[in-house]
């Protein structure tokens, strides 16, 4: 996720094959709407 958020300007969260959220890197990073996005963003900076 680091490498992602120093790399990307926009980010696509998938999930079952679709897409659920995009936005910027900085938008879905620091305020993710989708509680999925939430919960991978979460297990990936442990």
């Amino acid at each position: 996720m680091n490498v992602i958020s120093q790399m990307c300007d926009r980010v696509m969260v998938m999930k079952s094959g679709s897409i659920i959220e995009s936005g910027s890197t900085e938008e879905i990073f620091e305020h993710p709407r989708e509680e999925y996005t939430k919960k991978l963003l979460d297990a990936a900076w442990r």
